[in-house]
């Protein structure tokens, strides 16, 4: 896989993004149906693509003036989605541009996003044990090519008919050199692990970290961490955290959050070693 590190030039055009795998469109290939969804990033609309009559997801992002840190976000984004290909995470058709706004045209989840979900209740151990194997999947496949996620949570994973999972939302991803570690103050603060809190140089373990928070939030429907609460306090947790999920019976520990002392993991772990202990 042919990939270079995260854009931080200021001297670029969107239209310069690579793209090598994706289709040149417009807006005339798209009927947009309605809107499925909504925040800080822009909006999302279910749209046909009208040569085959296929739905897709196409998520609509204000277009800032080029050099911003949103365009360099985007286009990271575009660039990291056209080079990976796993069945755990989402695909990417295209791209076109308005006046207004940048468009990407996205594989269609019909079931959402986890967060949302987790409204209507926390999941089973078995069904979170489901999902987090699949995360675990794509974000080793990510590792091996370089790539640290950096935003891992329920609301960057989205869940097709049958239950399989696809990650989502690449544009604070980096593309780290042979050194394997890099730095930046990014990710949701409740998941974000404690190297990043402290603005130390990091890994790929800190999406283990965050994995580690997804997987508490979809068994117990909370976060272990708030995004409200002080650093020392968040710190104080830290070291209690295996306390936090100790009354779940059935979850015996987590090798996310013991990657801190063990460095070492992979998905396979998942598998073959005690992440889940069931009854």
């Amino acid at each position: 896989m042919a990939l270079t590190p995260q854009y931080d030039r200021s001297d670029f055009s969107l239209e310069d993004c690579p793209h090598e795998n994706t289709e040149p469109l417009s807006p005339d290939d798209f009927e947009i149906l309605k809107q499925i969804g909504s925040g800080g990033f822009g909006s999302v609309h279910k749209a046909i693509y009208k040569r085959d009559r296929s739905s897709w997801a196409i998520k609509k992002l204000e277009r800032f003036t080029e050099g911003t840190s949103n365009i360099l976000m985007i286009m990271n984004e575009i660039a990291l989605l056209d080079a990976v290909d796993h069945p755990n995470i989402i695909q990417l058709f295209g791209f076109y541009l308005t006046d207004e706004d940048i468009h990407l045209v996205l594989e269609l989840a019909p079931k959402g996003d986890l967060g949302h979900m987790l409204f209507r209740g926390n999941f089973s151990e078995s069904k979170a044990k489901h999902f987090v194997l699949q995360i675990a999947e794509a974000l080793e496949y990510l590792h091996e090519n370089q790539i640290i996620h950096r935003d891992v949570k329920t609301l960057n994973v989205l869940l097709m008919n049958d239950d399989q999972i696809k990650l989502t939302d690449f544009g604070t991803a980096t593309v780290v050199d042979s050194s394997g570690s890099t730095r930046g103050d990014v990710g949701t603060p409740y998941s974000r692990a404690p190297e990043i809190i402290l603005k130390q140089s990091y890994s790929k373990n800190v999406d283990w970290w965050s994995l580690g928070v997804l997987l508490y939030e979809l068994v117990t429907g909370q976060q272990p961490f708030h995004e409200g609460m002080s650093q020392i306090f968040h710190f104080s947790s830290l070291l209690n955290l295996l306390d936090l999920l100790s009354h779940l019976t059935d979850l015996t520990f987590c090798v996310c959050f013991d990657r801190l002392r063990s460095r070492q993991f992979r998905a396979q772990y998942l598998n073959f070693r005690s992440f889940f202990l069931f009854r």
